[in-house]
Parts: C-alpha cells; structure tokens; sequence
C-alpha cells in the first residue's frame, strides 16, 4: 500500500509521537479514499505502540434518513494552491440542502494565515448554497 509505504519511509522512535507520527497523510473523501481508509484500518499492521497515537476522529454510523437530525453546523475546507476541497465542500452544502432543506455554512479553513484572525473565513464565493437556494 502506498500509505504504508510513505508512513514507514521514516525511522520511528518510542517517543510519544515520534518522527514517523509527523510523517501521516491524510484521505479525502472521495468514495475511493473512504475505502483505502476502511481497508487500512482492517488490515492494520502498524505496531500497537504507534497506533495508539491515532489522528482521526471515528464515531458510529447514524441511522439512514435523518439528515436533519445530524449536529452538522459548518463544512470546512482547507486552502491550499489548488482549492481541492472547496468543491467537495460546497457539494456536501448542496447535497444537505437538497435533502434536508437544512443550510450550514462553507468554511474555508486557512493554515498558512498571515493574521490568526484569517485562520476561518466565511466567504460568499465559497457557497453553493444561499439559505433559501442552491446555485
């Protein structure tokens, strides 16, 4: 697996988070890369001493046509040069509006700010979706 591969490129440690914990990379959330995700996890032959130092946040599966019950209240998108996840978001901001009639807002979230203040910023142009409508 080329996950395995990029993690173990680094020489880990025991520390509580070593060299080879800094080197993760993370998965969009295309239904391709959802899938590497489960079967990583399935067939996880990453020592316990460094699975313990987990990145990811996993709850359980919510029941099937509630949408409008789920605590959602942004999408998130990280900038970056390509604005990759700026599309992802805005079609999750769609696809709850759709089927909900629901509208949380598109947050661009911004690592490399130059003012802390910038770090998330509600933009227009980053919506699909108006509070009444979708585009």
């Amino acid at each position: 697996m080329q996950f395995k591969t990029h993690f173990q490129a680094v020489v880990g440690n025991t520390s509580a988070f070593n060299e080879r914990n800094k080197h993760q990379c993370s998965m969009g959330i295309t239904p391709s890369t959802v899938r590497i995700s489960f079967d990583t996890r399935n067939n996880n032959t990453v020592n316990p001493q460094q699975r313990a130092h987990h990145n990811e946040l996993m709850i359980g599966t919510w029941p099937q046509d509630i949408p409008d019950l789920l605590p959602l209240e942004a999408f998130f998108w990280l900038a970056s040069a390509d604005n990759n996840g700026l599309e992802q978001a805005k079609n999750m901001q769609r696809d709850l509006m759709t089927t909900a009639k629901l509208w949380v807002p598109v947050i661009r979230l911004n690592l490399k700010a130059a003012n802390p203040a910038e770090t998330f910023a509600y933009a227009t142009e980053d919506q699909a979706c108006t509070r009444t409508q979708c585009n």
